[in-house]
């Protein structure tokens, strides 16, 4: 094999030469994660035919931008981690074969059972947050060939929040602040990376002060500007309730790949929304969702649907049980937002402790990015259980006439009908009339 030396941080070596079996690099923005687990895939296959290493992220498309990108063709200055001549690349069937050495086979995790075929020496996560414990788990699984050399599984990330499972793994949780046996994790800052340009660090310093700058500079684990609800506060929302003689209704998120979700909310004479139980769980069928449901409700329970899952509206109205779809349409997602907001910050909503799903999402729940920053939608992650909040809050608002400031959905149905000539005219008396060559007006009939 060509010779191929590379220069490793402290933090990186440190990580790539730990002897746990699983090892986090926890890094902020430009502290060499990709190139980190990179070179660990190199160092781990050179010269070991024996070698199968995985290198993983949630999406294929995601891991050939990052990861994959800097294997093979190096990102900004520096040049690709494996020479061109250095390896063969059968892309049929992802595999990256080291020539004197071992194999680099790459993959998304978008099913857990994608990577259930494989048999490996040792695995690379790229940005493990973006994963589920299952789709973890699948993943520690395959790493159980023996070669003389320690069998681990070493995970490259951007930090997240505090509640999110692989914190509370790594002893990052407020509740939770040990690592669990068998775990090491490496912190690093932006500036641990000695070959930025001091330019590039001075960029950051306009954001100081905000949790973006903590969590992308100083890389703690942290909320971001873009949580949805930053009002949701464990101290002041996550609580026993005395619920006796409060109304009942359930509210529920169907799921096949995603996670089924169904709420046991009680709400207070005066409307306080408390979430009581949770059923959150991937994988039911239809009758152990119909039977989790049943087991929810107390007499003439009101259950509350998302309006897409028809099919279980249907079945559970032939149940006898009383399902009624939610409410949606052009506008009801901002509005049902607007309206938990509200709830939040005027404390007429509180979730017990046991919903541990509940209280995850409200932390992790984020609007969408795009090119120009954030954008007035959510991402579709974390909200299983957010959605049948929304339906809940929503359907309790409208039967007690409360309104909130926001798009409210009906309106926006409105505007989206079509106008008659005769109410556009009465509207703005000039509609009809368009210009003529630039010069006057003339008649629009």
């Amino acid at each position: 094999m060509t010779e191929v030396r590379h220069k490793l941080l402290p933090k990186q070596d440190a990580a790539i030469f730990s002897t746990e079996r699983h090892v986090c690099y926890s890094g902020a923005v430009g502290a060499g994660k990709s190139r980190c687990a990179c070179i660990d895939a190199l160092i781990h296959c050179a010269g070991e035919p024996r070698a199968r290493y995985g290198l993983f992220r949630k999406t294929l498309v995601g891991l050939k931008k990052s990861t994959l990108k800097t294997l093979l063709e190096g990102d900004g200055d520096a040049p690709p981690v494996l020479p061109y001549d250095s390896y063969t690349h059968n892309k049929v069937e992802c595999e990256i074969k080291v020539k004197g050495g071992g194999s680099i086979l790459y993959s998304g995790i978008e099913r857990p059972e994608s990577v259930l075929s494989m048999n490996l020496t040792r695995a690379g996560i790229d940005e493990v947050v973006e994963l589920t414990e299952e789709d973890y788990g699948a993943v520690d699984t395959r790493v159980r060939v023996e070669i003389g050399v320690p069998q681990q599984v070493l995970s490259f990330t951007n930090p997240a929040t505090p509640s999110h499972w692989y914190a509370k793994m790594m002893g990052l949780s407020p509740e939770k602040q040990t690592p669990d046996e068998g775990c090491k994790i490496i912190l690093t800052k932006t500036s641990d990376n000695i070959y930025l340009p001091q330019s590039y660090l001075d960029s950051f310093r306009r954001h100081e002060g905000t949790l973006y700058y903590r969590r992308m500079f100083l890389g703690e684990w942290c909320g971001t500007d873009g949580l949805i609800y930053p009002q949701f506060s464990r101290d002041s929302h996550v609580r026993s309730v005395n619920v006796t003689g409060w109304d009942r209704m359930i509210c529920v998120d169907d799921g096949v790949v995603h996670p089924f979700c169904a709420l046991d909310v009680r709400v207070s004479p005066d409307g306080h929304f408390h979430v009581a139980r949770e059923i959150y769980e991937k994988g039911m069928a239809s009758d152990q969702k119909r039977a989790a449901i049943k087991g929810l409700c107390d007499g003439d329970t009101l259950v509350v649907v998302d309006s897409a899952a028809q099919d279980l509206i249907l079945s559970l109205q032939q149940d006898g049980i009383r399902a009624k779809p939610c409410d949606k349409g052009p506008g009801s997602v901002l509005h049902g937002i607007n309206l938990v907001q509200a709830y939040l910050a005027n404390n007429q909503f509180s979730v017990d402790e046991c919903c541990t799903d509940v209280v995850r999402e409200f932390e992790t729940y984020e609007w969408a990015e795009n090119r120009d920053g954030l954008k007035d939608e959510p991402r579709k992650i974390n909200d299983h259980a957010m959605d049948p909040i929304r339906y809940g809050i929503r359907w309790i608002s409208q039967q007690r006439g409360l309104r909130v400031l926001g798009p409210d959905p009906d309106e926006v149905k409105k505007q989206d009908e079509p106008k008659t000539f005769e109410q556009r005219r009465l509207e703005d008396p000039e509609a009809g009339w368009e210009p003529v060559n630039g010069f006057g007006y003339g008649g629009g009939w």
